[in-house]
C-alpha cells in the first residue's frame, strides 16, 4: 500500500511540475489571458496586461448584465492556439491564432427588428435609456434564437514585456476587441455606415 501511495504521489508531483512549466513565460501569460478572454472575465484579463496598455473596449463597467450574458455566450466558443514566443531579452512577441464567433448576422437581424420597435416606442413617447436598452437586448436575444452565427479566423501578434519577473502584455492588438466582442462593434459600425 505504501508503494502505491509513493507512486501516486510521485506522479502527482510530475504532473504538477509539468503544469507549472506550461504556465511560465510569455506563452503562460497568453494562456492565462486567453482563458480569461474565453470567460470574458475582464478583471482576470487585466492581470496579464501592463498598466496603461488596456484598450478602452475593456472598460465594460457600465454594460448591463443581460448584455454581458449575451457577449459571454459568444465568447465561450472562442478557440485559440498560442504559438511559440519570439523572445529577445525582456521583450517578446507571441502570435495567437483565434477562431471566434462572428455575431454579425445576429446583430443585423436584431437591428432590423430594433429599428421597427424603437420607432413604435418613440411614437408612444417612452424612450428612456432603460426602456431602449432593454428593447435592444430583447431584440438581440430573439435574434440569437433564430439566426445562426458564423466563425472567423484571425491571427494576432501580442507584444509582451517582462516586468519584475512577470511577463505582461504591453500592446494589445488592434483587432482584439473584434475577437473579444464577437465582431459586435464592427457589425454596428457597418450598419450605421
Amino acid at each position: 500500500m505504501k508503494k502505491i501511495f509513493a507512486v501516486v504521489l510521485a506522479l502527482a508531483l510530475v504532473f504538477s511540475m509539468c503544469a507549472c512549466g506550461k504556465a511560465s513565460g510569455p506563452e503562460g501569460t497568453m494562456q492565462g489571458f486567453c482563458d480569461a478572454m474565453k470567460a470574458l472575465d475582464l478583471t482576470k484579463m487585466n492581470e496579464f496586461v501592463k498598466d496603461g496598455a488596456t484598450p478602452e473596449e475593456f472598460d465594460m463597467s457600465e454594460v448591463p448584465d443581460a448584455f454581458m450574458s449575451i457577449l459571454k455566450s459568444w465568447a465561450k466558443d472562442l478557440k485559440y492556439k498560442i504559438n511559440k514566443a519570439e523572445t529577445n531579452g525582456n521583450e517578446s512577441k507571441v502570435k495567437v491564432d483565434f477562431t471566434y464567433t462572428d455575431a454579425a448576422p445576429v446583430v443585423t437581424a436584431a437591428m432590423a427588428d430594433y429599428i421597427t420597435k424603437a420607432l413604435a416606442q418613440a411614437l408612444s413617447g417612452n424612450t428612456s435609456e432603460e426602456v431602449m436598452t432593454k428593447l435592444l437586448i430583447d431584440c438581440i436575444e430573439a435574434a440569437q434564437k433564430t439566426t445562426k452565427t458564423e466563425s472567423k479566423d484571425i491571427s494576432l501578434d501580442f507584444y509582451l514585456e517582462q516586468v519584475d519577473g512577470k511577463w505582461l502584455i504591453k500592446d494589445a492588438p488592434e483587432d482584439l476587441a473584434k475577437v473579444m466582442l464577437s465582431n459586435f462593434l464592427e457589425s454596428l459600425q457597418g450598419l450605421f455606415q
